[in-house]
């Protein structure tokens, strides 16, 4: 096998650096899984750029990186990300320390770049001052090398593997300030309370109350379930289950879950059970 393709025989599909391709998965795996790798991205509108292998590394293509597990904060595990998007790493012997990127000096006025950060698409932010840009899962160099070119996503992949920046942390240079854990933004990097606004365009949520939205505010913890779901089963394809968007039960928050695949056969309902911020388990409805 060529370098820059990995493929999961248990999960029945390969890779490139673009994401899942079927072409390379009919060359490596046969046209059978092929086959059934079309249908179910036609059939679960599966996102092909991310994708997590049956050991549990995920891979992202817009970010060029794979990581130990799907959670926020992972570290990234340097052996796949060389294999698949030929970048060196340099291995963390010791803690890594944390560093906030700042994109701009914090005595210049905020609102002298009020027009820089802006949304490009749905759950993106771009900074055209600082020229980079994010995800909610944190900075992406894949995305700043698509919006502001090869030479802007280089200079910042040397800044991160020169300084071990915190890609999960980050401000902004009209001062708004957003980390990825919280899922909030802030308008400055000093305030107690989440902003709505900033929070929305990149997280896609409200603010929860605690963070300094309201008590009714709607809550999207789709995500925690998602990952949840695939650390408890680990065998069951990531695009096998489809979550909801979760809605209060007293103190707990519960997000819907359906289970469909074909092999094996899947068919099921149940939810997420979440305190705290936190996803307790899975409740199966069968």
């Amino acid at each position: 096998m060529q370098r820059g393709i990995i493929c999961d025989r248990k999960g029945a599909f390969c890779a490139d650096s673009y994401g899942i391709s079927i072409g390379y998965t009919q060359e490596y795996l046969g046209k059978k899984a092929a086959k059934r790798l079309n249908r179910n991205i036609s059939q679960y509108n599966m996102d092909t750029t991310s994708y997590t292998l049956s050991n549990g590394i995920y891979c992202n293509s817009r970010r060029y990186r794979c990581y130990q597990n799907r959670y926020s904060g992972a570290p990234v595990n340097g052996s796949y990300t060389n294999r698949l998007f030929r970048l060196e790493q340099k291995q963390k012997r010791n803690k890594m320390k944390k560093t906030v990127i700042m994109a701009a000096i914090v005595a210049l006025s905020g609102a002298a770049y009020a027009g820089s950060v802006y949304s490009p698409s749905k759950g993106v932010l771009c900074d055209k001052k600082a020229k980079f840009c994010t995800d909610s899962y944190g900075i992406s160099i894949g995305l700043t090398k698509e919006y502001f070119g090869n030479k802007a996503a280089k200079k910042f992949e040397r800044l991160v593997e020169k300084d071990h920046m915190d890609l999960t942390e980050w401000t902004f240079s009209n001062g708004v300030s957003c980390n990825t854990h919280k899922k909030i933004c802030k308008k400055s990097k000093w305030d107690d309370n989440a902003d709505a606004h900033w929070t929305k365009m990149l997280f896609g949520t409200v603010p929860h109350a605690a963070h300094g939205g309201g008590k009714k505010a709607s809550l999207d913890f789709s995500r925690d379930c998602k990952n949840y779901l695939m650390d408890k089963f680990p065998g069951v394809p990531n695009a096998a289950s489809s979550v909801g968007r979760g809605y209060y039960k007293g103190s707990t928050v519960h997000v819907p879950v359906t289970f469909k695949w074909d092999e094996p056969r899947l068919d099921e309902k149940g939810e997420c059970i979440i305190k705290n911020g936190v996803v307790q388990r899975y409740k199966s409805f069968h």
